[in-house]
């Protein structure tokens, strides 16, 4: 098996795949808020530090025309096997099953997907002068860590929960966000949403992906408990890994 690595300051640390035990347990809204709490990120990354976009700075026309030409220029082409930087918003490192499927056809680094100009604390988010302190470049530290360890491009990605809940006339499906809470009772599917964004680490160009969903039936009946409604969401969230990363590689093989 490919050895997968921790991209800090251009270093690189051997990384043991770790799988989280759940345990079994009586059913009950609280319980499974709280087992479910890890299945979503925290601290997510906006597209702006990851596309390193600045609404504040005034774009001219030569801006436009200038970044055409280099666009032009570079290939997102990825083969199989190149190496590349592994990045989950909203994570410490991106999550094991993620980082088994994109092993199959790349050789990852990982690094953190916590968003550098979010307060981390509540002293920190009662800092005023928090805001007046310089903010820094979340995707230009990463793109010098990966130029100095020779990583060509960065993969970020998001992935959401969405639970599908019959319209009023039962004629077709609603998506709803899924944010950590209880699943709703009317719940019929579950699907987890995944994006991506691919960095040039050299021109700093990107392009952005977003996969087919899968759907899964969602089983919701009385008295379920909480590792049967883990299972299943956790399968959903694993399939979805299996079928973004064979979509990805597929797409960037052929991407020029």
């Amino acid at each position: 098996m490919q050895s997968v690595k921790s991209l800090g300051s251009a270093i690189f640390l051997p990384l043991i795949l770790i799988s989280a035990t759940l345990i079994s347990g009586c059913s009950s809204a609280p319980e499974f808020k709280s087992r479910a709490a890890n299945l979503t990120g925290k601290s997510q990354l906006t597209e702006q530090e990851v596309l390193d976009i600045d609404p504040l700075t005034e774009i001219t026309e030569h801006d436009i025309q200038q970044a055409l030409k280099e666009a032009n220029k570079d290939s997102f082409l990825i083969p199989k096997n190149s190496p590349i930087v592994l990045v989950q918003s909203g994570a410490n490192i991106p999550d094991a099953a993620m980082q088994q499927e994109m092993m199959k056809y790349y050789n990852i680094s990982v690094y953190s997907g916590l968003s550098p100009t979010k307060p981390k604390t509540p002293i920190a988010r009662k800092n005023a002068e928090q805001a007046l302190l310089p903010q820094p470049n979340y995707i230009k530290s990463l793109r010098l860590a990966a130029a100095k360890a020779r990583q060509n491009k960065i993969v970020v990605y998001w992935g959401s929960f969405e639970q599908g809940l019959p319209d009023k006339d039962n004629t077709k499906i609603v998506w709803l966000p899924y944010h950590n809470g209880d699943i709703l009772r009317e719940t019929k599917y579950l699907r987890y949403s995944i994006r991506f964004a691919t960095v040039d680490v050299k021109s700093g160009m990107w392009v952005m992906y977003t996969p087919p969903n899968t759907e899964s039936e969602f089983i919701n009946v009385a008295f379920q408990s909480s590792q049967n409604k883990l299972n299943q969401v956790t399968e959903v969230k694993e399939s979805a890994y299996v079928e973004a990363a064979k979509n990805f590689a597929e797409r960037f093989e052929k991407l020029r």
